[in-house]
């Protein structure tokens, strides 16, 4: 079923370029316009590469991965 989606989409890839091109350079609303040159330099260039930083947007990130497992630090005692 995804790939019968993913399909039909890539079908009508060249038509909804255009269509997204034509409001770019058409619409008489500055936000449309805006995000349809959005869309096609994402569909060009890709995204943007987002940082990963720590809290705050400050040093490196921390990740904590909780496994559920809980262990003694001295099983014998």
């Amino acid at each position: 079923m995804v790939k019968a989606i993913q399909d039909m989409a890539r079908e009508h890839g060249p038509r909804a370029i255009q269509a997204i091109l034509e409001l770019a350079q058409n619409s008489q609303d500055e936000k449309i316009r805006l995000a349809a040159w959005d869309k096609i330099l994402d569909r060009g260039y890709g995204r943007p590469a987002q940082a990963i930083t720590g809290e705050g947007g400050e040093g490196p990130a921390v990740i904590i991965v909780d496994t559920g497992i809980r262990r003694d630090a001295d099983p014998e005692g």
